[in-house]
């Protein structure tokens, strides 16, 4: 069980890697991506930055975030878990993108820490008191959790293979689908 009252969300992320064997080495290296994103996001923003380091730090950025995109996807291939038969709980994101997502609250949380530490708190309880719930489902095998698909778009529609991700999404479907009883 997850404390549902977290000292930070990183901690329901642990508690996660435990349950789920996720492998700790995935969560320190999303944890770290997430860090140096954060870093290039802020460094984008900065007014006086000449049009050429913005189009390097873009660059950057969506480098960055498609590496995050492939540990999140590595992350969900190590969760070993099928629905049961007569599976009825389902969940709007993987096991994957639930840390993602608490790792991004966990930097928040260390930046408004020092000003407002009880800011995120109520947040922190209620992710932790989801993920339990999670868990508890999953061990009894009525948790149903969504494909993973992680299409991103860095060109306009109209320039983007989006007929091969069709077929890779309509894919994904299909095999889950056929996964389940």
């Amino acid at each position: 069980m997850i404390p549902t009252q977290p000292a930070r969300p990183y901690d329901i992320v642990a508690g996660l890697a435990a349950e789920f064997d996720l492998g700790r080495h995935l969560l320190a290296d999303l944890n770290t991506v997430h860090r140096r994103q954060w870093r290039l996001e802020d460094a984008s923003r900065d007014r006086d930055a000449a049009p050429e380091r913005l189009a390097v730090l873009k660059a950057e950025i969506d480098s960055s975030n498609a590496r995050r995109h492939r540990l999140i996807t590595a992350i969900d291939t190590r969760v070993d878990y099928r629905p049961g038969d007569g599976a009825s709980r389902y969940y709007s994101e993987t096991i994957g993108e639930l840390c993602d997502r608490l790792i991004i609250l966990d930097l928040k949380h260390e930046a408004v820490a020092a000003t407002d530490p009880g800011h995120l708190a109520a947040l922190s309880s209620h992710l932790a008191e989801t993920a339990n719930q999670l868990i508890a489902h999953a061990r009894r095998g009525v948790a149903v959790l969504p494909p993973r698909v992680g299409i991103k778009v860095y060109r306009r529609a109209d320039q983007a293979d989006l007929p091969r991700q069709r077929r890779r999404l309509r894919a994904l479907v299909t095999s889950t689908r056929r996964s389940q009883p």
